[in-house]
């Protein structure tokens, strides 16, 4: 049974609210979700979106979703879980709409991204690969918002999150990331 963050998000999606509060939570961005195109879609279906599947499936003329794993990762493994992913509509553009929910202080990590002791050669690669596109969107996103921070070193969930969202934005899809509190 799923706990914290993780419940409060199917809870959520399949209340009947769930789209005017989104709505009205993006007022800010101009951002309008679309109906129905969100992962996950509740408690019968409650996987969660992984951008190189979702992006392709909901946003379909977006280009770069083949490249975004492989910016990510070399070998084989994961890239980041969304706790949502919604499309959207940004001033009569298709765009996504990421979602990052915490539950519980505990959720709140400071901790970098540490290699395992016993880490294959292949892992090993995909740290570093991960290291590399943080450090790239923080180049990025510096010049923009000048003295912005992240590192796979420090607030490693964090700074994924902004990486993700500064990847999707320098391939030219529209993309709000929101962190939640319930």
């Amino acid at each position: 049974i799923y706990r914290g963050s993780r419940k409060h998000i199917l809870d959520w999606v399949e209340s009947e609210t769930f789209l005017d509060q989104l709505t009205t939570l993006l007022q800010p961005t101009g951002a309008l979700p679309q109906m129905g195109t969100w992962l996950p879609l509740g408690w019968k279906d409650p996987g969660e979106a992984r951008l190189e599947t979702y992006g392709p499936r909901h946003l379909p003329t977006a280009t770069g979703w083949s490249d975004l794993k492989r910016w990510w990762i070399r070998y084989n493994g994961t890239t980041p879980n969304w706790d949502l992913a919604a499309t959207g509509e940004f001033a009569g553009k298709s765009g996504i709409i990421l979602v990052e929910a915490k539950a519980n202080v505990s959720e709140l990590k400071a901790t970098g991204k540490v290699p395992q002791p016993n880490s294959t050669r292949e892992s090993c690669q995909n740290h570093l690969r991960i290291g590399a596109a943080i450090a790239q969107a923080q180049e990025g996103l510096s010049a923009v918002i000048p003295g912005i921070k992240i590192s796979i070193d420090t607030h490693y969930q964090l700074s994924n999150r902004l990486a993700f969202a500064w990847k999707l934005a320098s391939l030219g899809v529209p993309t709000v990331l929101m962190y939640l509190g319930f």
